[in-house]
């Protein structure tokens, strides 16, 4: 399978052109609640890594939340994924933009690294490299690598 290019699916979700600050997060964890979700131990990790891996470990859960909002099940197959596929999508947008997403008492997928931390090392990356964290446009004052 091809590998996605973020940047392209980053701007689809904004047609404002402004990058979310969790788009540049490349860990997160997801979770699975096996009881009522108040008690700590009643929440398992059950997948991290990348955003589509921890959405890929949370397919079974997304299908039972799909299947439990059909009404009307006369449909084709083809339009069952594609409910399925609107859903994972409408999963990585609010990832994407909030850094969290989930159900309560059900699952959550959480990014690894506060709004704050990615900013700061954006930031401090810039600095190191000449380069204008504002426009991404390389910095005049610096010297050339």
């Amino acid at each position: 399978m091809p590998k996605r290019n973020l940047l392209r699916t980053v701007h689809a979700l904004d047609k404002s052109g402004a990058i979310p600050v969790y788009a540049e997060c490349d860990w997160w964890e997801a979770w699975e609640c096996y009881g009522d979700g108040d008690n700590v131990d009643d929440w398992v990790l059950a997948g991290d890594g990348t955003l589509d891996e921890c959405i890929q470990a949370l397919t079974n859960v997304i299908s039972f939340e799909v299947n439990a909002q059909i009404k009307n099940w006369d449909f084709e197959l083809s339009e069952w994924e594609k409910m399925q596929d609107r859903r994972r999508a409408e999963i990585r947008k609010q990832c994407l933009t909030t850094g969290f997403a989930g159900t309560k008492g059900s699952w959550d997928i959480r990014a690894s690294l506060t709004a704050e931390r990615i900013l700061y090392q954006r930031n401090h990356l810039f600095e190191r490299h000449g380069v204008d964290p504002s426009g991404f446009a390389p910095n005049p004052s610096s010297k050339k690598l």
